[in-house]
């Protein structure tokens, strides 16, 4: 819930709390992750919510991860309906 200037606030079901926004892990998200990932990638759970500093920006995490060669690179971008900074 955002409050109309800065805080994005949330909450889950079955909790009557509200947690100002900054990153938020799924409930027991990160020992489901660490069940299956990779030895090397265990412990490192992304977060499922965050908040951006621009009003009422979210960052959802989509559940995707990428894994590349050794030594390539990988360009993640943004979805074509985020605002773009002017040239």
């Amino acid at each position: 819930m955002w409050d109309g200037a800065n805080d994005v606030v949330w909450n889950y079901e079955n909790n009557d709390n509200w947690y100002s926004l900054n990153v938020a892990q799924f409930p027991d998200f990160a020992q489901h992750f660490d069940s299956v990932a990779p030895p090397e990638t265990r412990g490192y759970s992304p977060p499922f919510l965050g908040s951006f500093k621009d009003p009422a920006g979210l960052m959802l995490w989509s559940g995707f991860v990428a894994r590349t060669a050794p030594g390539w690179g990988l360009l993640i971008r943004p979805p074509p309906t985020s605002p773009q900074p002017r040239i």
